[in-house]
């Protein structure tokens, strides 16, 4: 009925990638994620990150911004 307040959350994979020096670059807790999508524009906010074996990173995000 649209009087519940709405969350969402949402699973983020993508690539595991290095900065300048070498070092992994993992997202933090409260960082901005911004998603284009079909010309929309999301913005999450991280909530945990994890990476894998596999050179990948999977990012825990809930929605900051509708």
């Amino acid at each position: 009925e649209g009087r519940t307040l709405q969350t969402s959350s949402h699973v983020v994979s993508m690539p595991l990638t290095r900065d300048n020096d070498g070092n992994y670059i993992v997202p933090r807790k409260g960082d901005t994620i911004e998603l284009d999508r079909y010309g929309e524009t999301i913005y999450l906010t991280v909530d945990n990150a994890k990476p894998s074996q596999l050179q990948g990173i999977s990012v825990y995000c809930s929605r900051k911004k509708w």
